[in-house]
């Protein structure tokens, strides 16, 4: 379930990330019409689990059937969910009404937390309908409130490392801007950073999973010192061992997570614990045992973070070849509907096939660490079988993301025949990883020329300049397309773009001051006006003074043959630079003074 849960959040974090914020049209109608798809889908989910209520009652079917149909109903219904919050974006313009909000809507983790909340009020209104209508009949749905709350506790943990992210960036934005400006102009920085923040969610999400997933100390005493020797003897360590009793007590398993000593806690579900005997929780242990010995949780990873480097130069590959093919002619909108579509099917394939392979061949290696244990493989053979029987699913049912109970009993009784089984199945798991690594290797090799964010910038300029053919005075495109011929040294575009900015609005400091270095620096004598360059370098700094600023207006007083007020205005971006910045201003500052210097003793000689 919590991998089902987890693309069903990435999806809807894909389509809320690329949301709208600019310039769009929003009213009152956009909030009204949003509330009443709303109650349209409330409705929708009443009408269709009532049917499925009334078939159960009027056929007469079996409370298997009811569970398995449920469950496929939380599904399909998740998948429209997951429209509905996105027609609610794109057509209405959701997320541009959060940031609207008086006082908060400027912060973007308010902004993320709200879109989380209404997505999962569409989610809960699936829960809710599913436990009201059914929940007498499966009792781990019932009461429905309970229900939906536990169903929240659990997914929170998929989205509290996202809403961490946004926060950890906005708290940089506003301390540190000068730094996390220079890590989003980096792609390695930006790649480390992420790295950063999976160990650090990997190593402290246990912390949420206790206080989220209902996890309290294992009540059994005996047990939990049986359990505590046997980990001693296979030489593995947990801070805590919990009985875990997420989503309203339902579940049927045991689990390890986090990655070291003292954070890794194993957790084993209350009904797990009353379904099987004592010697048969052992061969569960054991399995997850093996998961921590054959470090599967540091695979986990290394996948991710090695999936999303790669996507990162896949896409914008992608995008390159599409924009010659089309010689950057497309809509700005339609590019990035095609990078939403592209970002999660890239994922989907990923998940469902790659990381799904090796989810499927851990489980299995973690299966069979019960002969390195020591354990009896019958007792986990008949923990499986037990467990098949309270599920009351097929054993031969098909998983994506595990092999069936069928299949693992199988390999466990063909190991237990043949043990160089065991040795194959290791060697062909090392050999797998090992070919996805040095893909991935040759991968990057081929798409090193696409993370650079130059050609991100360029990647841009063919779509922003399409869109600009609809909107030629949009202060925000030509803003940008000026910095990215700028950049480019396209200096007769950059020079166009910037005036077309500043001519949608002249209070932008930043432009002023890029058009005032512009005509200050240019090689291209076409472009040099001193005299211009100091009027918005004056307008500038008069709008917000920053030392990068000031320091403009110091070469452009200069320029002009001002070179006092050159030397007060290169003193004053010194004083107000920050300490990383301090010894750079304060050379500019030097260099000034050291001219001028030399000019009065030229003057008196």
């Amino acid at each position: 379930m919590i991998y089902t849960n987890f693309l069903y959040f990435i999806f809807a974090i894909f389509l809320y990330v690329y949301a709208p914020t600019g310039p769009v049209p929003v009213t009152f109608f956009n909030l009204v019409i949003t509330f009443l798809l709303l109650m349209l889908f409330v409705q929708f989910n009443r009408m269709r689990f009532s049917k499925l209520r009334n078939e159960y009652d009027s056929r007469e079917r079996s409370p298997a059937w009811l569970k398995r149909e449920n469950n496929r109903y939380i599904f399909y219904h998740s998948v429209i969910a997951i429209l509905v919050f996105g027609l609610e974006l794109y057509s209405f313009h959701l997320k541009k009404l959060f940031t609207l909000v008086p006082g908060l809507g400027r912060l973007e983790t308010f902004v993320d937390i709200a879109g989380v909340v209404v997505f999962l009020l569409h989610l809960g209104v699936i829960w809710y309908s599913s436990a009201r209508i059914l929940g007498d009949q499966l009792p781990e749905l019932s009461p429905p409130l309970r229900y939906v709350s536990a169903n929240f506790k659990f997914n929170l943990v998929i989205v509290i490392p996202w809403i961490l992210f946004t926060f950890f960036q906005e708290v940089l934005s506003l301390t540190l801007p000068r730094l996390l400006a220079r890590v989003w102009e980096s792609t390695l920085a930006n790649f480390l950073l992420l790295f950063l923040f999976l160990i650090l969610i990997v190593l402290f999400a246990p912390v949420f999973i206790t206080l989220l997933w209902d996890c309290r100390p294992l009540e059994d005493r005996e047990l939990r010192q049986r359990i505590e020797k046997f980990l001693a003897d296979q030489r593995v360590r947990f801070g805590r061992i919990l009985s875990w009793k997420a989503l309203n007590n339902s579940l049927v398993t045991a689990a390890v997570v986090g990655i070291i000593y003292p954070f890794r806690l194993l957790l084993i579900t209350p009904r797990l614990m009353h379904l099987l005997d004592r010697e048969e929780i052992f061969a569960v242990v054991a399995h997850e045992i093996g998961h921590v010995k054959k470090k599967h949780m540091f695979y986990y990873i290394l996948f991710f973070f090695v999936f999303f480097v790669l996507s990162y130069g896949i896409l914008n590959f992608t995008l390159y070849q599409l924009l010659l093919i089309f010689r950057g002619q497309i809509d700005f909108t339609v590019l990035k509907f095609f990078i939403i579509a592209f970002s999660i099917l890239l994922f989907v394939l990923f998940f469902r096939y790659v990381f799904a392979f090796f989810i499927r061949n851990f489980e299995r290696q973690a299966d069979l660490y019960c002969f390195e244990a020591g354990v009896e493989v019958n007792l986990l053979i008949s923990a499986f079988e037990k467990l098949q029987r309270v599920t009351r699913e097929s054993p031969r049912k098909k998983n994506w993301h595990h092999f069936n109970i069928f299949q693992r009993i199988d390999f466990l009784q063909r190991a237990r025949k043949d043990p160089d089984l065991i040795r194959k199945h290791r060697s062909m798991l090392h050999k797998r990883i090992g070919f996805f690594l040095l893909s991935s290797v040759l991968l990057l090799a081929l798409t090193a020329g696409y993370y650079s964010s130059r050609t991100d910038r360029m990647l841009s300029v063919g779509a922003i300049a399409r869109q600009l053919e609809k909107e030629p005075q949009n202060q925000e495109l030509n803003r940008v397309l000026g910095s990215y011929y700028h950049e480019l040294k396209n200096w007769e575009q950059a020079v166009r773009h910037y005036n077309r900015s500043l001519m949608a609005d002249y209070d932008q400091p930043v432009v002023l001051n890029n058009l005032a270095w512009l005509y200050l620096t240019c090689p291209d004598p076409e472009f040099r006006q001193p005299e211009l360059a100091l009027k918005y370098a004056l307008d500038a700094v008069e709008l917000d003074p920053q030392p990068f600023i000031l320091d403009t207006l110091a070469e452009a007083h200069w320029q002009n043959q001002q070179y006092g007020q050159a030397v007060a205005a290169a003193e004053k971006a010194f004083q107000q630079a920050e300490e990383d910045d301090r010894s750079r201003f304060e050379k500019r500052w030097k260099q000034f003074r050291e001219k001028l210097s030399r000019l009065s003793a030229e003057e008196q000689e």
